[in-house]
């Protein structure tokens, strides 16, 4: 399906726009520029299992992975290109994401979503999302579910947007 323009177009069981991402090392360590900034008191950021090599090697994931945030970052972005504009900024948005394998350097990650539920409560419309990525070989790398509010057409109208 298209992306829906209003909360009305959107129907339990749509599913959205898969997007696919390959991860490169310079994807890493620029997540990590922004989640683990360099400072004066460790300027190399040493320990940190995504961005440096030799602790990774040693860790239980025995090298170098994708920091769980910037995988559920992606999730999000797919739902935000899919949803109507508004969404997950309007309101109040709940991430419940699990990752039962890492995601490695060169991983090819594909990433759907279903929506699984749709409600109107207390004035709010309310949409819920179970999200998937999966790498090359079909592991699953990340699974769950995002909700989120979603503007109705007339509101984002009285907003100027």
């Amino acid at each position: 399906m298209s992306k829906p323009a209003r909360f009305g177009d959107i129907r339990v069981g749509d599913e959205l726009s898969q997007q696919s991402w390959t991860v490169t090392k310079a994807d890493i360590e620029a997540f990590s520029d922004f989640l683990y900034p360099a400072t004066a008191r460790h300027p190399e950021r040493r320990g940190n299992p995504h961005i440096d090599e030799e602790y990774a090697r040693q860790s239980i994931y025995g090298g170098l992975f994708v920091d769980g945030n910037q995988t559920v970052a992606l999730l999000c972005r797919m739902a935000t290109d899919w949803l109507p504009h508004g969404s997950l900024v309007f309101g109040i948005s709940e991430v419940d994401i699990k990752f039962p394998n890492p995601v490695r350097v060169a991983d090819v990650i594909t990433f759907s979503g279903t929506v699984s539920a749709k409600t109107t409560e207390g004035g709010r419309d309310r949409v819920e999302l179970q999200v998937l990525a999966q790498n090359q070989a079909g592991k699953v790398v990340a699974a769950g579910s995002i909700s989120t509010c979603v503007p109705r057409g007339d509101e984002m109208n009285k907003q100027g947007a």
